[in-house]
């Protein structure tokens, strides 16, 4: 149905955005605080790369979506949107994590 459809695209939505943006965020913040501010960063560019992979895996959205009052409207869509967001960045970040640790250190 449309619902079905609309939710299956707002919790693949969801995480997307959170596997894009925390790169997005991390690595130009890096740049930005090396080139402009003149912050020497002591660590290599690999080990942000690599921070930016080791995100906190949506637990916390997920115990904060579970404190919603039970009459909080559309409460069960967000809650499956917060385990997609949980189980996805477990089964995508958490199972690659290791191996682009490895490879980046290898550089």
């Amino acid at each position: 149905t449309s619902d079905t459809t609309a939710i299956t695209l707002a919790a693949v939505g969801t995480l997307v955005a959170v596997l894009v943006l925390r790169p997005l965020w991390l690595v130009p913040f890096r740049l930005l605080s090396t080139r402009v501010f003149h912050n020497e960063a002591h660590a290599p560019w690999t080990h942000t790369v690599v921070l930016s992979w080791a995100g906190m895996r949506g637990v916390v959205t997920l115990a904060a979506v579970l404190l919603l009052p039970t009459e909080t409207r559309h409460r069960d869509v967000l809650v499956l949107i917060a385990v997609v967001v949980t189980v996805g960045t477990l089964l995508i970040q958490g199972t690659t994590l290791p191996g682009l640790a490895r490879r980046l250190s290898a550089r």
